[in-house]
């Protein structure tokens, strides 16, 4: 939907301002003759068709290469934390109604500022989360490890393709998953840039969105019993079972989406070696 939006308003704007240097155009050559103007408006027309053709395409282009994985993986987790930190806020000072009157009519210029704070902040949350995944960073390699086994990579084959890329020299050897786990990092940035396994970026998005998603799933959970306290402090009953329910909800949906990241993790991983081999070991077949 939002990829329909932007290249809908992109669009819009391509056309309005062509029409825009059409209007000048026709003006600056009115000095000429009917056959001449007829003339220079219809090969501006077809030129200036072209080019917005081509902008269209390039725009489109760079929506979906960038913009989606950048909305979904940093936009949307930042929007939504900004917006439960303000609801939070405004809803403990019971303020909320009187903000909601007053700024009503400006829907849309808050949520674009909020979609464009929330893009920094989804990136800051990002730099958050990967220090807290750094301490699970062995845990990662062995459940690794233990799927490159199970899956039956052969390491010799893909020390073969690291041969091949040229990443090490015909004399290095690579004898453990332990050693191969070493260079996904060099294969992933090698194949995300290969339109041929460009599935790999829908892979490391999900990662992205669930590991962040975890992280402010967590902070909304102490969002939630801040404001419970906060506002019910006289109903003991309501309160405890609002936490109850508040609790729950939070950490099911913290619990689904870091079990959904790890299994994007690995997924990525191990696609990446896989793909890495099938790359090199059928450019090496066909020389």
């Amino acid at each position: 939907m939002v990829h329909i939006i932007y290249y809908i308003s992109m669009r819009k704007i391509l056309q309005a301002g062509s029409i825009a240097v059409c209007i000048s155009m026709f003006y600056e050559i009115s000095f000429t003759n009917d056959k001449e103007c007829d003339s220079i408006k219809q090969g501006f027309i077809h030129s200036n068709s072209t080019k917005e053709t081509e902008a269209v395409k390039q725009v489109s282009g760079i929506i979906e290469k960038i913009t989606l994985y950048d909305l979904l993986g940093y936009a949307l987790p930042g929007s939504i934390l900004l917006g439960m930190a303000a609801v939070t806020v405004l809803a403990a000072e019971g303020s909320m109604k009187a903000v909601y009157n007053t700024y009503k009519g400006e829907a849309g210029y808050i949520f674009t500022v909020l979609l464009i704070l929330g893009y920094a902040a989804g990136m800051a949350v990002s730099e958050i989360t990967d220090v807290f995944t750094g301490f699970f960073k062995e845990t990662l390699a062995y459940e690794l490890k233990q799927e490159l086994q199970d899956r039956k990579i052969n390491v010799r084959q893909a020390a073969q393709a690291l041969k091949n890329a040229g990443y090490i020299s015909q004399a290095q050897n690579i004898d453990s998953t332990d050693q191969l786990i070493a260079y996904i990092g060099s294969m992933y940035g090698d194949i995300q840039t290969d339109t041929e396994y460009s599935r790999l970026h829908n892979y490391a998005s999900a990662r992205l969105i669930c590991k962040n998603m975890a992280f402010v799933c967590c902070c909304g959970t102490g969002m939630i019993l801040a404001l419970i306290f906060n506002r019910l402090e006289q109903e003991a009953d309501l309160r405890t079972g609002l936490i109850i329910a508040g609790l729950s909800a939070s950490c099911g949906m913290c619990w689904l989406f870091i079990r959904r990241w790890k299994r994007m993790y690995i997924r990525t991983q191990f696609y990446t070696v896989v793909w890495f081999m099938e790359k090199y070991m059928q450019r090496a077949n066909r020389v």
